[in-house]
């Protein structure tokens, strides 16, 4: 009975370990998809940029010939 109830506190032992594991792993899984958000946000202004510096690019090639 004794080694039961000890066999039981290990269980319960590793069923509370499985659990804090799960938490930590759901915050991992919700970090990650906040820095995906953000690796979006920044390719997104990464775009923006580059579209602009093309937008810019033509006209002043176009302006530097006159100098």
């Amino acid at each position: 009975m004794v080694r039961y109830l000890i066999g039981h506190g290990d269980y319960m032992i590793g069923l509370h370990a499985y659990i804090v594991g799960y938490l930590v792993d759901m915050i991992g899984r919700y970090t990650l998809m906040v820095g995906h958000r953000e690796d979006m946000v920044g390719r997104h202004s990464f775009m923006i940029g580059r579209s602009l510096s093309i937008k810019k690019g033509p006209s002043l090639y176009r302006i530097a010939p006159y100098y």
